[in-house]
């Protein structure tokens, strides 16, 4: 209840302070470092959409007389009454303007900033990273992933017994052992399983006489 009352009047203030917008990125943050839901994730992808050192057209690292240079050069070309124009497009972009410039040169806001866009490249990064897997998760779980294995097992199988064939004994024994361990563990509705497995046991048997 003392927490409540401590922060309701500063959620009904209008004028935002640093101290204010501080908070909300903080808030921010903090939602940002949970476990994501479904509701979350799209929130996650839906916010914070403009990159505000792409806003003033700048690098990451770009000083703050990089940030004053470049507030100056967009204020006057983007600014409603440069043009004689006053329709919505352009009051918005330059409200945009006015955010980047005033977050990126106040020193907390801007590390909040930074630490909030990194976490967000790192989402989309593991969002790539997760469709990507998925994908080739399902491909390999399919028959083709199966004939992809089999393959692999039969022309590893050929090889040996070749090798095997051509006086390469060491090679062969070392060859049965590994495809006899990688082999015996395979599903059995795979393709080729014991047909494997009995030439692994065939050029392992001692030769009669």
């Amino acid at each position: 209840m003392a927490l409540r009352r401590t922060f309701g009047p500063v959620m009904q203030t209008a004028t935002a302070t640093p101290s204010s917008v501080a908070a909300g990125w903080a808030c921010a943050s903090s939602r940002q470092s949970r476990p994501y839901s479904t509701a979350q994730k799209e929130d996650s992808a839906s916010a914070e959409i403009d990159n505000l050192y792409e806003t003033l057209e700048l690098q990451k690292g770009a000083s703050p007389e990089e940030i004053k240079a470049a507030y100056r050069r967009l204020a006057k070309e983007c600014h409603p009454d440069s043009a004689g124009r006053r329709d919505a497009a352009a009051a918005e972009r330059f409200q945009k303007i006015n955010h980047a410039h005033n977050t990126l040169l106040h020193v907390g806001l801007r590390r909040m900033y930074d630490l909030q866009l990194r976490r967000r490249e790192a989402f989309e990064r593991c969002e790539r990273i997760e469709n990507a897997e998925s994908w080739l998760t399902k491909v390999l779980a399919g028959p083709a992933g199966t004939m992809l294995f089999a393959a692999f097992l039969g022309v590893a199988t050929a090889t040996a017994l070749m090798l095997g064939t051509m006086g390469g004994e060491a090679f062969l024994r070392a060859s049965n052992s590994l495809l006899w361990d990688v082999a015996r563990y395979l599903p059995d509705w795979l393709p080729g399983k014991w047909h494997i497995i009995s030439a692994i046991r065939r050029r392992s048997e001692p030769a009669d006489g």
